[in-house]
């Protein structure tokens, strides 16, 4: 028996009545991040928070954000979609971010530039 999967989609809208920054504070309490990383979810690009749930959760998941003042929707799963990959946004930051760790701890091979000078020493010797 296969059941319907949903995702949940935000793309920054916050409900009439709430002010931007308390939408924001509400949503860093919900997730438990700092209120940097929920300002990223704020970008006007579509966000998927979650994936790969049921219509259950989704619902609970939705009622919550509109309870912080966040305007979300529930989006069917394409049939085609992994069933495992459930990698949310704060998942996919931090694989951001330790491949950006690991490209700091490579040497920048145009950091490095060779010796112009002609002479290996400072002293300058004159012609006899």
């Amino acid at each position: 028996m296969s059941s319907q999967l949903y995702r949940i989609v935000f793309s920054g809208e916050v409900a009439r009545g709430h002010a931007v920054a308390d939408v924001k504070h509400a949503l860093a309490k919900l997730f438990r991040v700092d209120t940097g990383t929920v300002a990223r979810l704020f970008g006007g690009r579509p966000v998927v928070l979650k994936q790969g749930v049921d219509a259950e959760e989704a619902i609970h998941f939705i009622s919550a954000l509109s309870e912080a003042g966040a305007v979300s929707r529930m989006e069917p799963v394409p049939p085609g979609a992994p069933k495992n990959s459930r990698v949310t946004f704060l998942e996919r930051r931090l694989l951001q971010r330790r491949a950006r760790s690991e490209r700091r701890k490579r040497p920048r091979h145009d950091a490095y530039v060779p010796d112009r000078r002609a002479r290996k020493t400072r002293r300058t010797v004159d012609p006899v």
